[in-house]
């Protein structure tokens, strides 16, 4: 497609671009206040190729947010304009397209159309109010204040940031970040297609609010299913403050802001950085500790490593765990509440669900390892996530949720014995049975102390009388009855060898002698 012949440039310092108007070689679309400009750039030192890029226009170092075709580049300065079909089209030098908004537009509405460059950033092709197409839903590799990073359900339309190969050359990188579509709410960066690094699990709706010790403003990140629309995005009370997150050509996401002071931008927030940030630097029923190391990682417990060797060796992300029990189905197994870690990946969710319905349905299914409970609403409602198979990438975080893993029940006896760890109806079958030995136990002691105290003087007596000494009760001084031992000869002596004369009588218990001891 060529333009014709009677368009002229856009005059300087310009926000719009309407039919019969274009930008070329050192011409520019600035925003009303003066923040961002629209043109051509050149990338590489070699050969140099050209691109249509959003930039910060008050910066001396150009610092690009968007770039149309990063994926067609020119090797001459061509042109930007409005098509003939209305929508916003980059051209060669000989007036090829290579690059377009691609929107349908009515015929009727093709001499209405304008591009406008607005202060936050985002290019919009409109009609009148109505907007067809705009830069935000199509990102690059800068995510900017007020854009959303997601995925609408309805249209299929997916919105996340790629990075540039190098810090040079715009086109598309390795790296990616954006919206997972299979499963729950939460947000990946992908490394050519494969996890790299992933988010916790979110519910539908997040706000959250966030002060930095070395900004003086505050910025707000909100998580949101908004009609068809699931997405993140974030804003700043300071408006003035030029702020930006960018997902470098390496595969780590920063947050930049621009001080003026020494005309650079300083990275105030990265991620991943530390180990346990990085997908899967654990195997299967383990979890990444960021304040164990140098040893990371840990088996959950009901688990033990599979080949003790590569543990040791720190070979932490092969199949190294297994049971060290057999599950035994609905027949005693049990759940271990794990606190504050970012969920396992691989969930399925089920919304609007009763906790205990959540547990029993995790229960009645042998597949199903681990269950979980979010987004909690009014009454007993929540979410309820279940894993089936191995629990990956599970993270120990200040910021995490509760996971409750599937072990044998007899694991649960033999955890830490704190009473969190349990779920509510097996910690009700211990006490029960603790009760009733307890209480079985009382009885015989009760029984036996019993039994001594009626017949023990007796056995006393009868036992003394048969060895070379003999018991006989007396009256202790402080009022109490004690037993007091004596020899047999000394008995002999005091009842003169059991004279008659000493003798007071008989009965069932044999004969009666009167004594008289000296103490």
């Amino acid at each position: 497609m060529s333009i014709s012949v009677s368009l002229l440039p856009i005059g300087a310092g310009e926000g719009i671009i309407v039919p019969g108007r274009y930008v070329s070689a050192n011409q520019s679309i600035i925003s009303a206040s003066g923040t961002f400009a629209l043109g051509f750039f050149s990338a590489g030192n070699s050969t140099p190729r050209y691109y249509l890029g959003i930039w910060y226009n008050k910066i001396q170092k150009k610092s690009v947010v968007w770039v149309a075709n990063r994926e067609s580049p020119t090797d001459s300065l061509g042109t930007f304009s409005l098509g003939v079909d209305g929508n916003l089209v980059v051209l060669d030098a000989a007036g090829k397209t290579v690059w377009s908004s691609n929107v349908k537009i009515a015929h009727s509405a093709i001499n209405s159309m304008m591009g406008v460059l607005m202060d936050s950033g985002n290019f919009l092709l409109r009609s009148g109010e109505t907007i067809l197409w705009q830069s935000f839903d199509h990102p690059s590799d800068t995510f900017l204040p007020g854009m959303k990073v997601g995925n609408n359900r309805k249209t299929g339309q997916r919105r996340q940031l790629t990075s540039w190969i190098d810090a040079e050359d715009p086109q598309p990188g390795l790296f990616s970040f954006g919206l997972d579509t299979t499963g729950p709410l939460q947000f990946f960066i992908w490394k050519d297609h494969v996890p790299y690094s992933r988010t916790n699990v979110y519910s539908n709706s997040m706000s959250l609010t966030k002060l930095s010790r070395w900004l003086p403003f505050a910025y707000y990140i909100t998580v949101k299913l908004e009609g068809d629309d699931i997405y993140l995005s974030y804003s700043i009370s300071d408006i003035s403050a030029i702020l930006r997150i960018t997902l470098v050509p390496n595969g780590r996401l920063e947050a930049l802001i621009w001080e003026e002071k020494n005309s650079k931008w300083f990275s105030m927030w990265q991620w991943p950085k530390v180990y346990c940030d990085f997908y899967g630097h654990c195997s299967p029923f383990s979890s990444c500790d960021k304040k164990g190391s140098p040893v990371y990682c840990k088996c959950l417990t009901g688990f033990q490593p599979k080949v003790q060797q590569e543990w040791h060796m720190t070979n932490w992300t092969s199949d190294t765990w297994v049971r060290q029990k057999a599950l035994t189905c609905d027949k005693g197994d049990g759940f271990l509440k794990i606190e504050t870690i970012k969920l396992p990946d691989h969930s399925y969710l089920v919304e609007n669900m009763s906790a205990n319905d959540c547990e029993s349905r995790c229960l009645q299914n042998c597949s199903c390892t681990a269950y979980a409970l979010v987004n909690a609403s009014q009454g007993n409602s929540v979410n309820c996530l279940s894993w089936y198979g191995d629990l990956m990438d599970i993270v120990h975080d200040i910021e995490g949720q509760i996971l409750y893993v599937r072990v044998h029940d007899r694991e649960l006896v033999e955890n830490d014995g704190s009473s969190d760890n349990f779920s509510s109806r097996r910690k009700r079958s211990i006490i029960i049975l603790v009760a009733v030995i307890s209480l079985g136990v009382l009885t015989v002691l009760s029984g036996y102390f019993t039994w001594r105290k009626r017949f023990g003087k007796q056995e006393i007596i009868e036992e003394s009388f048969t060895g070379t000494s003999t018991t006989i009760g007396g009256e202790a001084g402080n009022g109490d009855t004690e037993l007091n031992i004596f020899s047999l000869n000394r008995i002999q002596a005091a009842t003169n060898d059991f004279s008659e004369d000493n003798k007071l009588g008989e009965g069932g218990f044999g004969t009666v002698y009167k004594v008289l001891f000296h103490f």
